[in-house]
């Protein structure tokens, strides 16, 4: 992340991970070949709006390693080995 983002907007690493996690599900939409010329413009627009309102850019984005520890959603494991179902949040 540049300089300048840290100094503009002082956010925790937790909402800089859904910020980046936000632009690039637009990234995929905008580039998703079923998207309606509408989509892929609404996309762009929400893009270039977040990248100038936190002072980032695109290779911010693309270089962007997420700082939260990602825990398995579907399963864990018990304590003899055996896998059960984790609560959704």
């Amino acid at each position: 992340m540049s300089v300048e983002a840290e100094n503009l907007h002082q956010i925790s690493d937790a909402e800089m991970d859904a910020l980046m996690e936000k632009i690039q599900k637009m990234m995929r939409l905008r580039d998703a070949p079923s998207a309606t010329v509408g989509e892929v413009a609404n996309a762009g627009t929400m893009i270039q709006d977040l990248l100038i309102k936190y002072n980032l850019a695109m290779e911010d984005v693309e270089s962007h390693e997420p700082t939260r520890k990602e825990a398995n959603d579907f399963q864990k494991t018990d304590q003899i080995g055996r896998a059960s179902c984790r609560e959704r949040v």
